[in-house]
């Protein structure tokens, strides 16, 4: 597939799992918006604000001219204010960012009703990501990847935990809230990182990852395995430690061992 599809494709996926989570807020079904727990369920915020980021991304990726670009360019900005209002009220405690409790009734049953900042954060990172996604410095660089990266990071470390079970996100010292999202939350923010990394295959160091050489080929590979072979180490020594094969502490000295080796 090529890799401005895929980039389409992401866009979509990420838009559905917004709405997705929209409908279980209206319907009352949760398995749509996460778990149980109501600390791992996507907000009706988070989700708006994946709608608009997917469909700006879709706009900016399929667009052959300038109206549909400058309707992208207008949701990109929404998504940044939507992070950065959302930001300040974590840093204040005051709400200044748009309530959705009045159309979905259940949040008002919530303690928590606002996106976690880790996802104010990515929301920030990707509307700049979107804004400059056609932007490349004089020495080739795309700002818009290096933004993508960075807005994959806390998701990524949201889906590593939840392959050691929930209780690894609801128990997380006294700062709960600083990363915990759903999983379609994760999912949908590591969907927007891959698809406008896809959007602009050509330019900046996805040009040479993306290359159809023995070179491009060896970066993919190593990729997968720099992140397929340290997941599947920690799980297994997480695993054995459990089920007391060994001490936690002998675990971790092999999985750090066996992590600088490969």
């Amino acid at each position: 597939m090529r890799p401005v599809r895929i980039s389409a494709v992401c866009a979509v996926l990420t838009i559905l799992l917004g709405v997705a989570a929209l409908v279980g807020w209206a319907i009352g079904i949760v398995a749509l918006r996460g778990f149980s727990d109501p600390m791992l369920q996507m907000r009706p915020i988070t989700a708006t604000g994946l709608i608009l980021s997917g469909t700006a991304l879709l706009l900016l990726t399929l667009s052959k001219g300038p109206l549909l670009s400058r309707v992208g360019y207008v949701l990109a900005f929404l998504v940044t204010a939507l992070g950065v209002s959302t930001l300040f009220d974590h840093l204040t405690g005051h709400t200044y960012s748009p309530d959705l409790g009045a159309l979905f009734p259940e949040v008002g049953h919530l303690t928590y009703t606002q996106m976690v900042p880790a996802s104010s954060v990515n929301f920030i990172l990707k509307g700049l990501a979107l804004l400059c996604l056609n932007w490349e410095t004089q020495k080739g660089r795309r700002p818009a990847q290096y933004l993508s990266v960075l807005s994959s990071i806390a998701p990524f470390q949201v889906l590593i935990a939840y392959t050691h079970g929930t209780h690894s996100l609801l128990s997380v010292g006294s700062n709960p809230y600083l990363t915990q999202m759903a999983l379609q939350t994760a999912v949908a923010w590591i969907l927007l990182s891959l698809g406008t990394l896809c959007a602009r295959p050509n330019a900046g160091f996805m040009k040479n990852i993306l290359a159809e050489s023995h070179s491009g080929s060896a970066i993919r590979r190593m990729l997968v395995l720099a992140i397929l072979v340290p997941i599947g180490l920690a799980w297994i020594t997480q695993a054995a430690g459990q089920n007391e094969f060994y001490h936690p502490g002998f675990g971790a000295s092999v999985f750090t061992l066996l992590s600088i080796i490969l």
